[in-house]
């Protein structure tokens, strides 16, 4: 079983926006990264080693500027990244190990 407590839950707003989720260790379990300028929504892990994993990529559906709602399910083998905007897409991200 995947232990999935949080003991911060950052998102920082400036032009862009990130969401990271970590644990007690200082690990981010999940990086949510829309990039605008890339026209990509990136998904992305950091291990208690410092390296980043390899960037997870999908089409960023958000229109920069506009309100938009966003979701994250955690289930037992990743997580859903629900963005919500006139439609929804959905975003999904495997456990690492």
């Amino acid at each position: 079983m995947v232990d999935h407590k949080f003991d911060k839950i950052y998102m920082t707003c400036l032009l862009s926006f990130g969401i990271n989720l970590e644990n007690g260790a200082g690990e981010i379990l999940l990086h949510i990264n829309p990039r605008w300028d890339e026209s990509e929504l990136v998904l992305n892990t950091l291990p208690a080693d410092d390296e980043w994993g390899e960037e997870y990529r999908e089409p960023l559906q958000l229109a920069e500027g506009a309100d938009f709602i966003i979701t994250i399910a955690v289930l037992e083998d990743g997580y859903t990244v629900c963005t919500y905007l006139e439609w929804m897409h959905l975003h999904r991200f495997c456990l690492r190990a």
